[in-house]
This record gives structure tokens, sequence and C-alpha cells, in this order.
């Protein structure tokens, strides 16, 4: 079976024309509110599909390491931490662009590194 890969553009105007509405032409600068909706609606599928989990962005096993102060940050750029543990044991979360202990209540409580499994949002 091969995959069916289709241009926002392209998904847009399906979106649209489920809706009996006109197909735009662009995307940027936006034409119609009813373009701006559909692609906001593509946006929030594409991010719920991807937050699942798949080969082409999730790694496991990934180390993070402590600050000096006791913080633990996500690494750069966009991902979302989905899982961690430390010692076998989870209660690791992200929180904005930190990791909050939930057994301690705090975001300063790390002497060392945990394991997180990422899933990025490309």
């Amino acid at each position: 079976m091969t995959a069916l890969t289709l241009s926002e553009l392209e998904s847009t105007n399906l979106i649209l024309s489920s809706s009996d509405l006109m197909p735009v032409t662009q995307l940027t600068p936006t034409t119609t509110a009813e373009a701006t909706l559909a692609k906001q609606q593509l946006d929030s599928a594409v991010r719920a599909i991807a937050a699942e989990g798949w080969d082409f962005n999730t790694d496991y096993d990934v180390e993070i390491g402590a600050e000096d102060n006791g913080t633990m940050l996500v690494p750069a750029g966009p991902p979302t931490v989905i899982r961690m543990w430390f010692n076998d044991e989870p209660g690791y979360i992200q929180r904005c662009y930190q990791i909050y202990d939930r057994v301690q209540g705090s975001y300063t409580s790390f002497t060392r590194a945990a394991k997180a499994t990422i899933i990025y949002h490309l």
C-alpha cells in the first residue's frame, strides 16, 4: 500500500470541500475566514495524531541531565516529554519547558539525570 501525501493547501481544501465551501489557491496571506478555520482544524488534527508517537518522531531512553540549580530542562526544540522515570519509578512530567517532580511537588529536586521518551512535533 502506498502512502498518500497531501500538501497543507490540498488538505485544507479537502476540509473546505467537505463543508461545500470553495477551495482556496493559497494559505498565506489568508484569503477567507473559512480557510483560516480549516487550516486551524488541520493543524489541531496533525498535533493530535503526532502526539501518539510514531517511529519517525519518537526517541526512547533519552537522558536528561539535572542543572546545577536542581532543575531539569526539556531539550531544545519543540519536543513533548510524555514519560519519564527515575530508578524505574514514574512521576516526572513536563510543565512548560521544565520537568516537574509530582512526588516531591517541585521543579528543583533533581540531583542526577533521568530517562525520557520524547515525542517531537515535526
